[in-house]
């Protein structure tokens, strides 16, 4: 990770990559804190004041600092991120809730609009049709009169 900042010092995510780096070297400082636990468990086992003293009051104290600070940035890395991750989905959701939204207007647009042109389509002729049958039941039977039924 380091060398990323080496060899591109000018990269956007420089400070990101060096507090990872960071990160890392704190975790080892964590395994000196282990350990020196595991010395402290030997020395309640086997009952040594002294030891026992030394590291709770004087080792444990400093490493915990150290430990502390790591978990610190680890949460606050996680954190980060999470909330990161959860703007970058909620920016998602919602263009995609209004992309079909749109979708579903114009879905609702072009159903309406092809039932009028279908209605138009049907109705039209059968208007005209209605219309000779009304003048030929009022005894008007004109047949030299040619007009086509589709207009």
């Amino acid at each position: 990770m380091i060398d990323r900042g080496v060899f591109h010092p000018d990269a956007a995510d420089l400070e990101r990559t060096l507090g990872r780096a960071e990160g890392f070297i704190l975790d080892a400082k964590r395994i000196v804190y282990v350990s020196a636990m595991r010395v402290l468990l030997a020395a309640l086992r086997a009952q040594d004041g002294a030891k026992i003293e030394e590291m709770s009051m004087k080792t444990l104290l400093a490493q915990f600092g150290i430990f502390d600070a790591a978990s610190v940035k680890l949460e606050n890395f996680q954190m980060d991120s999470a909330k990161a991750l959860y703007e970058d989905s909620q920016s998602f959701f919602s263009g995609f809730t209004k992309g079909y939204t749109m979708a579903l207007m114009l879905g609702v647009a072009l159903l309406i609009f092809s039932a009028v042109r279908l209605l138009r389509a049907i109705l039209h002729p059968l208007q005209k049709a209605l219309g000779h049958f009304d003048q030929i039941a009022a005894g008007n039977l004109d047949l030299s009169r040619a007009e086509p039924l589709m207009a």
